[in-house]
């Protein structure tokens, strides 16, 4: 029996407690890695059963503490797969669904905040627009833990093959780099600058393998008015391989400004 199949009749008869302890059972944690391939499932068969009960159950599930759910145990894996889950709703209660997975983007598991973004992506390769509203709201949001979600779910080659997500991408870029150069030092490392900091380390790379003309213009100019934390993020985002390996001539023009600028630094 599948994924799918299970899940769609204990989604049926309403077996919740059961399907908790399924999700956790099929968890693969704790471990390095957990069952994307049954996160998936869930997001397909809550697209498929928008029913009142198991998006009540969810919610509910939603509010586990951390203390019962931990990370990296298998009691946190039915909370990621919730906060995945509810994406299904955005097109028919967005407001509703917004508000919950808004919660779990600010989650301390990091796996619950990385579920919220594969729901998005998963529901936006069929269903690109209330995705594509959700992320241009929360990238302007000056969130750190919502525009790093809106950065992360844009930074997914189906979603970017729609008309003008390359240059959403690079604008939330533009705008959340200057909000954090405008930051005190002290702020910059709070815990959501220092995620969102995280994830800018390789979403950028994304957007300029979308749009290289335009996304290697960007980085220059982002490197002449870069602060050191935001010469550290481009400098990651040069030594992706989906940068290095087809456009290396840039790669090598712009590290050699960005040497420049160090050494300019140290002097």
């Amino acid at each position: 029996m599948t994924y799918d199949d299970t899940l769609s009749r204990l989604i049926r008869n309403n077996e919740f407690d059961a399907l908790w302890r399924y999700l956790e059972s099929e968890s693969h944690l704790p471990g390095p890695r957990g069952n994307l391939e049954l996160i998936a499932a869930v997001v397909r068969q809550c697209t498929l059963h928008q029913i009142d009960p198991l998006r009540t159950e969810f919610e509910l599930w939603l509010r586990t503490p951390l203390i019962d759910a931990p990370v990296n145990s298998s009691a946190e894996f039915p909370v990621a797969c919730t906060a995945a889950g509810l994406a299904a709703w955005i097109e028919t209660d967005a407001d509703r669904t917004v508000a919950a997975i808004a919660g779990s983007a600010h989650d301390q598991r990091w796996r619950t905040r990385e579920a919220v973004t594969i729901g998005l992506q998963q529901i936006g390769r069929s269903n690109p627009d209330p995705v594509l509203d959700l992320i241009q709201f929360w990238g302007a949001s000056g969130d750190a833990f919502l525009e790093r979600a809106a950065l992360v779910t844009l930074a997914d080659t189906p979603l970017l093959k729609n008309p003008g997500a390359t240059q959403m991408g690079l604008d939330l870029v533009d705008r959340i780099i200057g909000r954090l150069q405008g930051l005190p030092q002290a702020q910059q490392k709070t815990e959501g600058n220092q995620v969102l900091a995280k994830s800018l380390g390789f979403v950028i790379s994304v957007f300029v393998a979308a749009d290289p003309s335009d996304g290697f213009a960007r980085m220059e100019r982002w490197l002449m008015q870069a602060d050191k934390g935001t010469r550290r993020i481009l400098n990651e985002n040069l030594g992706k391989a989906r940068l290095t390996k087809k456009y290396g001539t840039e790669v090598a023009r712009l590290k050699g400004i960005e040497f420049e600028i160090n050494d300019w630094d140290r002097h």
